[in-house]
């Protein structure tokens, strides 16, 4: 993975990864629950420009519709959400993927700190 983006909503979204497992929020797990996150962020674009290309739809230049384009977004969204979910794992939390091109494509589950970002609430999770 190249240089993760990292920014204060990373940084809130490693909190809440320790704070669901109940690991200590200090420098040496916070350092790698924010590198995951930035990970988990990083799945969330890639999973919601699949979203926006479904939505679009699957159109070649001529406007013909481009099956093989449409079945490689599937096993790329496939795939990117096996890795969130294996990752959310080693927190012993889930995640969610939404399919609404508005809006994240990846929430975390809040069970212990009933903690949401979303209009939602608690059961819906953190958004991405």
């Amino acid at each position: 993975m190249k240089d993760p983006k990292i920014t204060m909503e990373t940084v809130r979204a490693a909190s809440i990864l320790l704070e669901e497992c109940g690991r200590e929020i200090s420098p040496p797990h916070l350092t790698a629950a924010v590198l995951d996150a930035a990970k988990l962020e990083s799945f969330q674009r890639q999973l919601r420009a699949v979203n926006e290309r479904q939505c679009n739809g699957y159109t070649n230049g001529r406007g013909d519709w481009d099956q093989e384009t449409e079945d490689r977004d599937i096993r790329r969204a496939d795939r990117v959400e096996l890795q969130a979910r294996e990752l959310a794992a080693r927190y012993g939390v889930a995640v969610s993927v939404q399919g609404d091109p508005r809006g994240s494509a990846l929430h975390i589950k809040t069970p212990k700190t009933q903690r949401y970002n979303t209009l939602g609430g608690a059961e819906s999770g953190w958004a991405l």
